[in-house]
């Protein structure tokens, strides 16, 4: 009797206490949500460290990033443009206006209009095809430089392409989770261009909208980061965005303000590079804009995967 009451103890000393969660009932608000414990983290960089992170990590083996930059652009030039860059109108508009210092914004804002055009459906096709290609080869040499080891655009290309087909059901959940926002901004602009709300109506109606949006931002925040961690060996979609979720966690807020202190830092520098051409060489300024449109991919996806580091 007293090996047994010793070995019981003994059991439930060796034996690792875990934290029962509570259980969610739809009917108590009150245990919907789960407050869990934060883990030890590190805290962030700024906008400008990540910056900096992407540039040195783009400059530690710039030609592999300039091959696979040059690929990108030739297949949206040939694949996705056919080789129309900038409308009869806007070069028109451009070259009439082009000294007027005071007419540059609108000048601007229609070279930015005809880059950011919306496609037909066979260029949107060919757009992501081609982005994802480019995507999987940047993220396998982001590793191989990281690792100290030698990339190459070749390799990139051929070896980066093994997780297509799990990289592209996260990017299908990707698109799944911005379904409230395509949805809810399609009705907000039947409605404004069929006039049917006014005043309060219309504030409530904007209202609906920015919370659809804000539901597919914070649906989309793990998922962004779960696009490299699917990419590594032996993981699937479901546990890459289970741990995507968990670093995450609370974190949400901070990742946008560097994605959005991101966002506005380039744009502020494509305009500062657009301008000159805009007023002195406007035939250029949409090639410039599709240039710098192409350039910012892998810039965006080397800060990324700087951020998706910062947050491991």
């Amino acid at each position: 009797m007293t090996v047994s009451k010793n070995a019981a103890a003994t059991t439930e000393k060796t034996t690792p206490r875990q934290i029962k969660l509570p259980t969610r009932h739809w009917y108590k608000p009150h245990t919907w949500r789960r407050n869990l414990p934060l883990p030890p983290r590190r805290k962030l960089s700024s906008v400008i460290q990540l910056l900096k992170q992407t540039i040195s990590l783009l400059r530690a083996d710039w030609r592999t990033f300039a091959g696979i930059t040059a690929f990108y652009g030739i297949g949206v030039l040939i694949f996705v443009r056919s080789f129309s860059i900038g409308s009869t109108e806007t070069s028109s508009g451009l070259e009439s206006s082009g000294s007027k210092v005071g007419e540059t914004a609108t000048l601007l804002a229609q070279v930015i209009g005809d880059a950011t055009a919306s496609l037909s459906a066979a260029s949107g096709v060919y757009q992501t095809i081609i982005s994802t290609i480019c995507c999987l080869a940047l993220i396998w040499a982001f590793r191989q430089i990281l690792s100290n080891e030698k990339a190459g655009v070749r390799s990139s290309f051929y070896l980066g392409m093994a997780p297509l087909i799990k990289y592209l059901l996260v990017l299908a959940m990707l698109g799944v989770q911005l379904l409230p926002t395509v949805i809810g901004g399609y009705l907000m602009s039947i409605a404004i261009d069929s006039a049917l709300l006014f005043g309060w109506e219309l504030a409530v109606a904007t209202g609906i909208f920015l919370m659809l949006l804000l539901w597919s931002l914070r649906l989309i925040t793990p998922t962004i980061f779960a696009l490299f961690i699917v990419t590594l060996p032996d993981m699937n979609p479901l546990r890459s965005i289970r741990s995507a979720k968990k670093m995450v966690y609370r974190r949400r807020l901070q990742i946008w303000r560097k994605l959005l202190g991101a966002a506005v830092i380039s744009s502020i520098v494509i305009v500062m590079l657009l301008i000159p051409f805009v007023l002195w060489w406007s035939v250029g300024a949409p090639w410039m804009m599709f240039v710098a449109s192409v350039v910012i991919v892998p810039i965006g996806q080397a800060y990324l995967y700087c951020l998706y580091r910062e947050i491991l």
